[in-house]
């Protein structure tokens, strides 16, 4: 920046201020902060307000007509801290207020939360203020957002005031360095009265200062060596170089070619102060080479180190507006009143396939709204995002499909909300400026409901099969019916302990999956020798199955594995038990493993049983999927049991799979690693 545009920058604001074209009830940055309020806390009226000379003074609202904005009366919230949220959850049932609650430009409202804030370098006080019409409570992560917003908005608006009062001081300074550029065009010595003309020098706020062709001080005012918190004395005659930044320095040789050469200069000067901090001095600089004396450069400048320190601040400010919107998960787009893309996040443009900048000025509804679900064309008046920019009121959509630029569809949860302009217009009406809509793939969300669905109905009725019939067996032991029958009795006894058994497996099954799943079930993985995994597993199995005539051949090795020993050895002993159970009388269950590389080892247990159907083998890890429906049930078995071992072995970074012919068998493959690995699968 250059003493120029500072000067063009002053005479801009100046002119639209006068025209009443820009200020801070109309900024466009605090516009979208308001409005980002109302839609994370998803409630239809933000507001921020200050107070002023003239009372409270409205700097943005969303969703209040413009002619509401001067009845505005509302709770205090100075009592709470600064950067708190003070909540009024149902102001109807509050003794303090009407039963009609908050009143607000004839408006009732229940809900109300605000962030008290300092606004202003004067210590003025406000808030960022949401409404509701309903009762209700903010959310934690609302509770945490608001806050944030109201210090973005408090930060920008003291910005503001800040700027304004630097370019207020850049003008006044300018236009004495321009009638002293005016006056430097003629020769000294001409001056009629050379002290007023010292005098004028010496009372500029500006800094004013000569130096020869090689950068030296020839002269410099009283203010000018005070920015940089010297004396003149401790300046003139020493070169520019010596109060420059080391790393600056080359700027100055640069600078110094440029004036020798075209005769004039301009832009900005990086001066170190003597307490250590660096000023930035604007500034515009002339060659003076009138034949009478040696050459000379006659400089011009304004210290505009704390409007530069503003607009720094504006742009972190705005990065960290822009931040919010881009960590939001959800979809975002704003529209204006044709429809017309004005803003759109990062998310909103990878769930659609678009880059963002591609989207920018686009008709939303043309590009991803212009087909219902079941293919039929969907008119832009019969939207409820375009209907609420002439209804004035929040959509709230579930049931839609946004489209994605490959032509594929998907469907969408979304929140319409329109941006309510806060300036009457001629006819004292109200109108919008556009639509900031929030939306959200709810893909996955229906996948999970739909198989949540199918798992609870599975569950109840593998709970309700077994229950049904030890209930049966327990009714008729209880009604005397078998009291003259002790071997019917018996087998009533079997059934009832043989299904309760059943029940406590399948419960089991259930709480061990979701610990697995849920990342509760922690390993402790250690090396240990196969042989004693695979021994453990037989052990337990043949506990399990005495009197079965099916035989384990156990194939002995020498290897090891890294592992969690008890995990491995569930794993081992629910293939077995599916071996068992599927194998023929007096056949034959095979286990074994063996080292792949140096990284894996193999184990698999194989039965010679009828097999599995080969359009089953896709299915067999997913829950409740039996390799054979027919009989699985009058094996015992509760459908969870190679879901479980996939959990276990994917934990500890292996694989598992299943081959099989029909009438030859089934095999079970799982892989572990033989030692500890930086990134398990």
């Amino acid at each position: 920046m250059d003493a120029l545009l500072v000067k063009d920058e002053a005479q801009r604001s100046r002119t639209a201020e006068g025209e009443d074209q820009i200020g801070p009830e109309n900024d466009p940055a605090l516009n979208d902060l308001v409005a980002l309020a109302a839609q994370i806390c998803e409630t239809p009226v933000a507001i921020l307000w200050a107070t002023g000379e003239h009372g409270v003074r409205v700097r943005a609202s969303v969703g209040l007509p413009a002619g509401d904005l001067s009845s505005i009366k509302l709770p205090d919230p100075v009592p709470m801290p600064q950067g708190k949220v003070f909540e009024i959850p149902d102001a109807c049932a509050d003794p303090q207020f009407g039963p009609e609650g908050l009143l607000i430009g004839g408006q009732p409202f229940c809900f109300y939360a605000a962030v008290p804030t300092v606004f202003v370098p004067d210590g003025a006080v406000g808030a960022l203020a949401i409404l509701d019409r309903l009762p209700r409570k903010l959310s934690e992560a609302q509770q945490s957002a608001l806050p944030m917003l109201a210090r973005q908005a408090a930060e920008k608006l003291q910005l503001q005031e800040r700027i304004k009062r630097l370019s207020e001081s850049i003008s006044s300074a300018q236009q004495e360095l321009d009638a002293l550029a005016a006056r430097a065009a003629v020769p000294l010595t001409g001056l009629p009265d050379e002290q007023k003309y010292h005098q004028l020098i010496e009372g500029s706020l500006g800094v004013i200062f000569t130096h020869d062709l090689d950068g030296r001080l020839l002269s410099l005012n009283a203010h000018g060596a005070a920015s940089t918190g010297r004396e003149v004395e401790e300046m003139v005659g020493y070169p520019l170089e010596k109060f420059v930044p080391a790393k600056r320095q080359n700027t100055i040789r640069e600078y110094l070619k440029t004036v020798a050469t075209t005769g004039q200069a301009q832009g900005m000067m990086h001066l170190t102060h003597s307490a250590g901090d660096v000023r930035v001095l604007a500034y515009r600089n002339k060659l003076i080479a009138d034949g009478s004396k040696a050459p000379y450069v006659l400089g011009f400048g304004v210290d505009i180190t704390e409007q530069v320190k503003a607009e720094r601040k504006l742009r972190t400010l705005t990065r960290q507006s822009n931040s919010i919107l881009e960590a939001i998960g959800d979809g975002i787009f704003c529209i204006d009143r044709e429809g017309r893309a004005t803003v759109v996040n990062a998310a909103a443009a990878q769930m659609l396939g678009y880059r963002q900048e591609d989207m920018l000025g686009c008709v939303m509804h043309s590009l991803i709204h212009h087909t219902r679900a079941d293919g039929s064309f969907y008119p832009m008046r019969e939207s409820p995002i375009h209907k609420s920019i002439s209804s004035f009121g929040t959509a709230r959509v579930c049931d839609e499909v946004f489209w994605r630029k490959d032509g594929s569809s998907f469907p969408v949860e979304y929140v319409a909300r329109p941006l309510i302009d806060a300036n009457s217009n001629e006819s004292g009406g109200v109108r919008t400026l556009g639509v900031v809509v929030a939306f959200t793939d709810t893909t996955e969300r229906r996948i999970l409901d739909r198989m949540k669905d199918e798992f609870i109905s599975t569950v109840s009725h593998e709970l309700r099969t077994p229950l049904t019939s030890l209930r049966g067996a327990l009714g008729l032991l209880r009604g005397g019916a078998l009291e003259q029958r002790p071997e019917k009795s018996r087998q009533m006894l079997e059934i009832a302990i043989n299904n309760a058994d059943r029940l406590g497996r399948l419960v089991n099954d259930i709480v061990d999956l979701e610990r697995i799943s849920s990342g509760k079930n922690e390993l402790h993985l250690s090396l240990v020798r196969a042989r004693e995994l695979l021994h453990g597993a037989v052990n337990v199995n043949e506990a399990q199955e005495q009197g079965s005539s099916t035989r384990i051949r156990l194939r002995p090795t020498e290897v090891s594995v890294w592992a969690d020993s008890e995990r491995i050895v569930q794993v081992l002993n629910n293939l077995l038990s599916n071996a068992f159970k599927f194998s023929e009388p007096d056949g034959e269950v095979h286990i074994s493993v063996r080292n792949l590389d140096d990284q894996e080892a193999l184990f698999e247990v194989r039965d010679f049983g009828r097999g599995i159907s080969p359009n089953k083998l896709e299915h067999i890890f997913e829950r409740f999927q039996p390799g054979d429906a027919s009989d699985s049930r009058a094996l015992g078995g509760t459908g969870l049991g190679l879901t479980i071992c996939r959990r276990i072995v994917n934990l500890h970074g292996g694989r598992i799979w299943v081959t099989s012919a029909l009438g030859q068998g089934t095999t079970v493959h799982f892989t572990l690693p033989t030692r500890p690995r930086m990134n398990l699968r």
